[in-house]
């Protein structure tokens, strides 16, 4: 095997997107690379929901949602991320659904492992706090908040953790605490696309619900979060001193 050479997805056309693997997008399983940057790993865990429990049905709904994904070509950047980066499903952690304690350290292990073979993490943050609340961005606008933002991280390493509750309910209905007045799935997408990907190191989404939704339309919001996410560490990879596309 050329170390060298990416995998990547399997294509459309060779595999329909009906059969074939059920990894996310789907990319290769970790343990068919020799190297990759970035590792997608699902935390079936809803021990400590708030309200209704379902969440650890997440990555299954997301890998199956993800098969929509055409991580080729990424439209927005008009790039071809699996060009860039390796990025693989890294399975799923068999979280304990009985003991919590348990549990967070089933995860804190396989991350660790992840994390030790991967430059960077994507799960399914120092410095304080800064708030902007989701009514101030009528006012302020994508561009001012991405700005804010890069301005308080600064040039430090950036871990993005996306709840999907922050979503409007009518884009993200099967969640744990559905939250009136949240972000529409365009205003996400475009917070997302102004963060500094050169400075993603890992990120997570949580709290996709798919039980108590419609459509699949909570799992398809997740899968476009990380779809987005490793888009952006992609982007960040080429633009480093040294890369080549």
């Amino acid at each position: 095997m050329d170390e060298s050479a990416s995998i990547g997805p399997v294509k459309g056309t060779e595999v329909p997107r009906y059969a074939g693997s059920r990894a996310f997008a789907p990319l290769p399983r970790v343990d068919a690379v020799l190297r990759c940057e970035i590792a997608i790993l699902g935390v079936p865990f809803d021990g400590g929901a708030s309200f209704p429990r379902g969440a650890r049905f997440g990555p299954s709904s997301i890998h199956q949602a993800s098969r929509r994904l055409r991580p080729a070509v990424h439209p927005e950047p008009a790039a071809s991320p699996s060009l860039v980066i390796e990025a693989v499903d890294a399975g799923d952690v068999p979280c304990s659904s009985f003991d919590i304690d348990e549990a967070l350290q089933q995860i804190a292990d396989a991350a660790r492992v992840a994390i030790e073979r991967e430059q960077k993490f994507l799960a399914d943050a120092g410095f304080g706090s800064s708030v902007i609340r989701a009514g101030d961005f009528d006012r302020l606008g994508a561009a001012e908040v991405v700005g804010r933002a890069r301005e308080r991280v600064g040039d430090a390493p950036v871990y993005l953790s996306v709840d999907s509750n922050v979503r409007e309910p009518a884009c993200a209905p099967g969640t744990g605490t559905p939250e009136r007045g949240g972000f529409t799935s365009r205003e996400l997408l475009a917070l997302l696309r102004g963060m500094p990907g050169e400075q993603l190191v890992a990120a997570d989404v949580i709290d996709v619900n798919s039980a108590h939704g419609h459509a699949r339309t909570t799992s398809l919001a997740g899968v476009s979060v990380a779809d987005e996410t490793t888009s952006r560490m992609a982007g960040g990879a080429l633009s480093a001193p040294g890369a080549q596309a």
